[in-house]
């Protein structure tokens, strides 16, 4: 993104913050073993509410179905205790993960 806009890559980050905080956007991480890995790869977005793709551009039908399924897991995820991910490889793609987060009890 920040090669297309030619802006530096920390204001990208910190728009997109400000964007997921203020709950237009929310984004997944690129599932993996590896904390690092996780952590670098790039993100999916999606937007909190179908209604907004017609302000950012023409969705085909597909791409507006795993939308409206990954908000509605998200809206799911986000009160209980797991999380979302995504995977993506050469040739192919998984759109949803769902790990769940271990839950801590405070009686052992």
């Amino acid at each position: 993104m920040s090669k297309f806009l030619k802006i530096p890559v920390k204001i990208v980050e910190r728009y997109s913050e400000y964007l997921e905080k203020s709950f237009l956007l929310f984004f997944l991480k690129n599932y993996s073993i590896s904390p690092k890995v996780v952590e670098n790869s790039p993100r999916k977005v999606y937007v909190i509410d179908n209604g907004f793709l017609k302000y950012f551009y023409t969705a085909p039908l597909g791409r507006t179905f795993e939308s409206l399924i990954v908000q509605h897991l998200y809206r799911y995820a986000i009160r209980r205790f797991y999380e979302l991910y995504y995977w993506s490889s050469e040739d192919s793609e998984i759109d949803v993960i769902i790990k769940m987060v271990k839950r801590f009890s405070l009686y052992g």
